[in-house]
């Protein structure tokens, strides 16, 4: 395993949530299929130790038909059967004959086990169309418990799967996108409010509210002064009234804010 970072896979990369998820769904499903009302408790996907790197087809080790391998330790054996055979073999042990029937029994659930993985990480028939052999590249390993902490089974996968289902999983590459314009570039077109402001007065509440038709309000700018066109954000030109085809019009007589 390489110490250097790697961004194709970053530490941790089989923890992803999705990851995470997706094994914990594969596993109960697995379980309701072969153990009834029994569960499982995953240990998360880790760097497997050196105990846990062996070629798939070595000692105790269960290749399947993808590139998952499923170790099963005597205790794990015992309580898998006692599980989905809902017996208990200290009341009634089996013989030996006994014992190649349900080793044969349990090797099919295990190969189920480990297709059921094989299927979650896309990987599913890739070892067999790579002739079975192993990559022995760096491997990822999953513990799988019982209630109270006896581990039944290990499971191991090839880092590389993990990194094309993380891949798979995050989809297409996000468009790019164009380079940013300055805001009033783009917003070229959009219309604003023009206010135009002939001037100001003050007046008290009660005089307000006693205005009648006729009187006569004072404002502060002179009958000569300039007039205010004001947008949104604040004052733009001082202009003069104008007449313009019959219209009322303005026209500038200086820029009091180039920008809007």
């Amino acid at each position: 395993m390489s110490s250097k970072p790697r961004p194709w896979a970053p530490p941790g990369a089989a923890s992803d949530p999705r990851i995470v998820t997706r094994t914990r769904e594969a596993v109960d499903a697995w379980a309701g299929r072969w153990l009834g009302r029994r569960r499982l408790v995953a240990s998360g996907w880790r760097t497997a130790a050196v105990s846990d790197r062996a070629a798939p087809q070595d000692g105790d080790w269960r290749a399947s038909r993808g590139v998952v391998a499923v170790h099963c330790p005597a205790r794990g054996k015992t309580r898998l059967l006692e599980w989905a055979l809902d017996v208990s073999f200290e009341r009634d042990p089996p013989n030996d004959a006994d014992l190649k029937v349900l080793d044969a029994f349990l090797g099919k659930a295990l190969d189920d086990l480990a297709a059921a993985l094989d299927d979650m990480l896309g990987a599913a028939g890739k070892a067999a169309d790579d002739g079975g052999a192993d990559d022995g590249g760096e491997r990822q390993s999953l513990d799988l418990a019982d209630a109270n902490g006896v581990k039944l089974l290990s499971l191991t996968a090839p880092l590389w799967a993990f990194v094309a289902l993380r891949k798979a999983l995050a989809g297409a590459p996000a468009p790019r996108r164009a380079p940013l314009v300055p805001i009033l570039t783009a917003a070229a077109d959009a219309e604003i409010r023009l206010d135009v402001v002939l001037g100001r007065a003050r007046a008290g509440l009660a005089d307000v509210r006693n205005l009648a038709a006729g009187d006569v309000l004072v404002l502060a700018t002179p009958l000569a002064g300039e007039i205010l066109l004001a947008a949104p954000s604040g004052a733009v030109a001082a202009t003069r009234l104008v007449e313009h085809e019959g219209r009322r019009a303005l026209t500038l007589q200086s820029i009091v804010k180039e920008r809007v």
